[in-house]
């Protein structure tokens, strides 16, 4: 070939060179601004590299980088390695200035570069170029927007501005490199700035060489990262690498550690970790889940699927695109496996130095994805592996913080427990709820409270790794509480079984809401009111039965509250206003238990307990005593319960059992008679009579209320048959015409039971009894036996008005034979009642001062009145001392009645003097205790001074009664009148005048009131309203106390002055005032 066709040869071959660059140029341009998101993530990488793959400038050993945002205008800028003519020909031509198969390098300006102008497709490059000879300053432009002739043209405007490059004569202060983009895609900018700023601590660690990076924005203060050198130590045969970072901004600094972990013999396999200070500790930055898990010395951006929360490090095999690992290569797994290996030992370095936040460094779950562009199934499986081998590895360390210390997570790592991970995602509840139950189990330890979020998420992804780690939900709960527990207090928690049942119940029912019924994870685990674990089936809810009746059933042998769902459970939920416990209880034990379908048990089991022959003792008194505990429950139930009380079988005085009926009425026990009719029990059979057991109950008053029982002997009732015949003639007043008349549908008073208790009379005793019952007890309760009124019989079916007595009870006792007498043969007959027949019966102490029995016997049984008086006399000698009196008075009566009534009058008159002066003493007592209290409701200290009366006055006067009482410096001396005046007597009034200041009258006005409220108790409220109080009083009474104190020392002089009354008038003390209004006067606004 000649020379000019070589020439031409070699023209056209270099023409076609540049025209392959310039294509090669715009297919990549193309490509990137094509795949915006994924050059925009990549490109401040490929500056950043372009400026560490040189290495740092003459006489430093690192480099610094500069990003300055200024609107739509971005500048990278760096402090390394100058440009070289390699770097300008790669820079131009879009090839790469790496040695072939460089370790060190990735090269510069390559492929990689072209990324970067996704931002714009023209650049401004500066910088200082080393020629050899010395240093140049050049500026070029870039500009790769057109097609391939375009790019040609610049290429040859670049190579023309290459040769204007001008001679630099010192570096200082001038970049090495500046890359210029007024970008045309703001979000490939943004995008790229915040991958770039949150890799930024992490750079520092894979990358030695960079020194600071500074990021300026328009109108902003710098962001400036500054790194000190890199540190080495060895701990635990691991190589520890870090360096200390200071983030500065706005006068803040936050300063940071960069650590790098590998082990020593694979130190370039390496895992990373970032922290932060905060209040004197270090913080680990836990990356983002978009963040990159696998650096090699840069970001790989498709790695953010890897489940771990350390930053694998090391010299991968990448694809050209850097964003894959090539794991089909067994030497490339080597590597990875090591990287992966790193994170034990920074795991490790973590808890030693106490890092803030450090178990999400043990993070590790089946790989979700690889890093094949397309899904790799085998290469995800592998990785899994990986994360497996990983996960294994840190579940044997004691990394888990519990109320224990630190625990391992697996059983058997040669540790005596292990720590147990809250999983509440399985039931659907949440950690707040499920996480205080599992604590305060015993034998399970899981993560404190503020770490069990965390550590359920890394146990969760360990145990889909195959860790067989303990994962515990409300069924594992169940059965670890529970275990072998027969009873609630059995249950394996460190705290108030029933409190936590409460808790753990709650969070059932508010997972069961949302996913329905499942009872056996509450079998075993709802306690009955013994406090014993029992199946569902032997359960039934307390539809409110009362304690007390729970109480009754227990001791009739029913055994209620073994049956019956613990209501303490229901009471702590409601105290801790848990909603869910009562749903999951309906839930799991639908059946409720009422208080009927208990008394009706009761009721059953007394039925087949006592049949009519069985007596009390010993063996059954319990069993009875909770029978007459049942009836008192029956009786506060009202009417509603007469079905059921009148199938409980009632305990006699006799101890048998008697069942009754309307026809078969009880009498209450003897014991809670009126006092009177109490001796005369021995009236009644006893197997008739209430046993005393039933006192202090309210059985007895229910059963009177049902018809079942009578209160007493004395009773009102209308006859279910007529009264006729000797009946009627009894009943009826003398000189009544009876005969053919019979009387229906009256009510008489009555002795209950009497129609037996004439029948029973065989001897002495029960004759006896029923005269006592009658003249003790009938004559003083009953008195209509004293009254007569008119009522309509028939006779020959027309009404007939005939009078009568209301007594019933008397017309019996009259009208038939009860009177035992026996024979001399030994029989036994009942007589008619006469002063002969009864005398044998009476008892002389039921004579003495019953007027009324005296009465009686002389009216309707024909007895002398003079015979009745000396049978009262309690023996023969009385008797006869008795009848001489009388005959001496008689005889010195003469034969004159009238001075005999005389001597009669004036024995009832002292009677009623006697009377009297006992009615004032109580009533002053009584007036005085309430004026007392009255006034020590005020707050006052009262002291009684002097309580007295003068009953040697005439015995009208409840006037003369007083008392002083001392309150504070003032006497009160309290006055009751029924007359109107107030009476002080000569002492009083001697008080009252010389103590005038404080000396004040009480008046309790009583005029008005009847004769026999007198004799009824007092109460304060009733005090109040009728007491007046007179200040002063002495000022009043001064001037006639004066004049009768001057009267008694007179030539005549004024003698029995002590009978003399100063009578203050009602007009007088009724200007008084109330207790209230005086003490608040007196003790509140004016001085004491």
């Amino acid at each position: 070939m000649s020379d000019k066709a070589l020439t031409a040869y070699r023209e056209a071959r270099e023409d076609q060179l540049v025209r392959n660059e310039a294509r090669h140029i715009r297919s990549k341009i193309n490509d990137a601004r094509g795949s915006r998101h994924d050059a925009g993530v990549r490109w401040p990488f490929e500056l950043l590299q372009n400026a560490l793959d040189a290495g740092p400038r003459p006489g430093c050993d690192r480099v610094s980088v500069r990003l300055r945002q200024s609107g739509e205008t971005f500048v990278f800028q760096h402090d390394g390695a100058f440009f070289t003519l390699k770097d300008l020909a790669a820079l131009l031509s879009g090839g790469s200035s790496k040695e072939f198969e460089s370790e060190h390098t990735t090269g510069r300006f390559g492929t990689g570069f072209l990324v970067t102008h996704v931002l714009a497709p023209r650049t401004t490059v500066s910088g200082i170029l080393t020629t050899g000879e010395g240093l140049e300053d050049f500026l070029l432009t870039l500009d790769r927007a057109g097609d391939e002739e375009s790019i040609v043209a610049n290429m040859a405007i670049c190579d023309a501005a290459i040769r204007s490059a001008s001679p630099l004569p010192a570096a200082d202060g001038v970049p090495s490199a500046s890359f210029t983009y007024t970008t045309d895609d703001a979000s490939a900018l943004h995008l790229g700035m915040t991958s770039f700023r949150a890799t930024v601590p992490y750079l520092f660690a894979t990358c030695e060489r960079l020194s600071s990076v500074i990021f300026e924005t328009e109108g902003g203060l710098p962001e400036t990262w500054e790194a000190e050198p890199l540190t080495s130590r060895i701990v635990n045969d691991a190589l520890v690498q870090e360096r200390l970072l200071f983030f500065r901004h706005d006068d803040r600094v936050a300063e940071y550690r960069a650590v790098r972990v590998a082990a020593a013999l694979s130190p370039s396999q390496a895992a990373i970790a970032v922290l932060l200070r905060v209040e004197g500790r270090w913080q680990l930055q836990v990356p983002g889940h978009d963040f990159p898990r696998v650096f090699c010395r840069y970001p790989i951006r498709s790695s953010t699927f890897l489940p771990i929360n350390a930053v694998l490090n090391a010299l991968f095999d990448l694809d050209q695109e850097r964003r894959r690992i090539l794991l089909d290569n067994e030497k490339v797994r080597r590597v990875f496996h090591s990287a992966v290996s790193a994170v034990v030992p920074l795991v490790c370095l973590a808890y030693e130095e106490g890092w803030e936040d450090r178990h999400w460094l043990a993070r590790a779950a089946p790989s979700p994805s690889s890093f094949a562009d397309k899904e790799d199934e085998q290469e995800t499986n592998w990785l899994t592996s990986e994360m497996a081998f990983l996960g294994s590895e840190l579940a044997r360390l004691p990394l888990v913080l519990t109320r224990n210390g630190l625990g391992v997570s697996v059983k058997g790592a040669d540790s005596g427990w292990y720590a147990d991970f809250v999983d509440p995602h399985t039931d659907a509840t949440t950690m707040s709820r499920l996480w205080p139950l599992v604590n305060d189990a015993e034998e399970l330890y899981p993560p404190v409270a503020a770490l069990a979020d965390s550590w359920a998420t890394i146990a969760s992804g360990w145990q889909a790794l195959g860790v067989p780690v303990n994962q515990v939900g409300l069924v594992a709960l169940a059965k670890n509480v529970r275990a072998d527990a027969e009873q609630v207090d059995d249950l394996r928690v460190r705290c108030d079984k029933r409190t936590w049942l409460a808790g753990f119940l709650d969070v059932v029912g508010e997972c069961w809401a949302g996913r329905g019924v499942n009872a056996d994870l509450v079998e075993r685990m709802i306690p009955n009111q013994n406090g014993t674990l029992v199946r569902l089936k032997d359960l039934k809810r307390d539809d409110g039965i009362p304690d007390s009746l729970k109480e009754i059933a227990e001791a009739l042998g029913c055994g209620v509250r073994s049956r019956l769902v613990d209501l303490a459970i229901l009471d702590i939920a409601l105290e801790q206003s848990l909603e869910h416990v009562e749903s999951v209880l309906k839930s799991a034990v639908p059946i409720a238990m009422t208080e009927d379908n208990v008394l009706d048990e009761c009721v059953r089991q007394l039925e087949k307990r006592f049949p009519k022959t069985d007596r009390l003792s010993d063996s059954n008194r319990a069993l009875i005593l909770a029978s007459i505990r049942l009836l008192d429950y029956l009786a506060q139930k009202g009417d509603t319960a007469i079905s059921l009380a009148a199938r409980v079988p009632l305990l006699a005085r006799d101890g048998t059992f008697a069942r009754t009926s309307a026809q078969r009425k009880m009498i209450s026990p003897a014991e809670t008679w009126d006092e009177r009719a109490r001796a005369f029990v021995a009236a009644y059979p006893s197997d008739r009579v209430l046993a005393a057991e039933y006192v202090g109950t309210n059985v007895v008053t229910a059963l009177v209320a049902w018809g079942i029982a009578f209160r007493e002997p004395f009773i009102k009732m209308a006859p279910a048959d007529p009264i006729k015949d000797d009946r009627l003639r009894c009943l009826a007043t003398d000189g009544q015409d009876t005969d053919g008349i019979h009387v229906h549908g009256e009510e008489f008073s009555q002795i209950a039971l009497l129609h037996e208790l004439i029948p029973r009379c065989q001897d002495r005793e029960e004759a006896a009894s029923l005269l006592g019952l009658a003249l003790c007890y009938m004559t003083s309760a009953d008195t209509s036996w004293r009254e007569t009124r008119i009522v309509t019989g028939r006779r020959s079916g027309a009404d007939v008005p005939i009078t009568v007595r209301g007594a019933l009870w008397l017309a019996d006792l009259r009208a038939r034979a009860w009177v035992p007498v026996r024979s001399d043969e030994g029989k036994t007959s009942q007589v008619m009642p006469t002063p002969e027949s009864l005398r044998s019966l009476l008892d002389p102490r039921w004579l003495r001062g019953n007027a009324a029995a005296l009465e009686l016997l002389g009216r309707f049984f024909g007895f002398d009145a003079l015979d009745l008086q000396l049978l009262a006399a309690p023996d023969d000698e009385s008797r006869q001392e008795l009848r001489d009196r009388l005959a001496r008075i008689v005889e010195l009566a003469g034969a004159n009645p009238e001075m005999l009534a005389e001597v009669e009058a004036e024995f009832e008159v002292k009677k009623k003097r006697a009377q009297d002066v006992v009615r004032c003493q109580k009533l002053g007592l009584e007036v005085q205790a309430a004026i007392k209290l009255a006034l020590e409701a005020q707050n006052l200290t009262v002291k009684i001074v002097d309580v007295g009366y003068d009953f040697d006055v005439s015995c009208a006067d409840l006037d003369d009664a007083a008392s002083r009482l001392e309150v504070g410096s003032y006497f009160i001396e309290v006055k009751a009148t029924t007359q109107g005046d107030a009476k002080l007597t000569p002492k009083q009034a001697e008080i009252a005048s010389q103590r005038a200041e404080r000396y004040v009258l009480c008046v309790v006005d009583l005029r008005g009131i009847p004769e026999e409220r007198l004799d009824m108790p007092w109460s304060i409220n009733d005090v109040l309203s009728i007491a007046r109080l007179v200040p002063q009083v002495g000022v009043l009474v001064q001037g006639t106390w004066e004049l009768v104190a001057e009267a008694r020392t007179n030539a005549v002089a004024l003698r029995n002055e002590n009978a003399l009354r100063y009578a203050v008038r009602p007009d007088v003390w009724g200007k008084g005032c109330s207790i209230r209004e005086w003490v608040a006067s007196t003790f509140e606004v004016g001085t004491a």
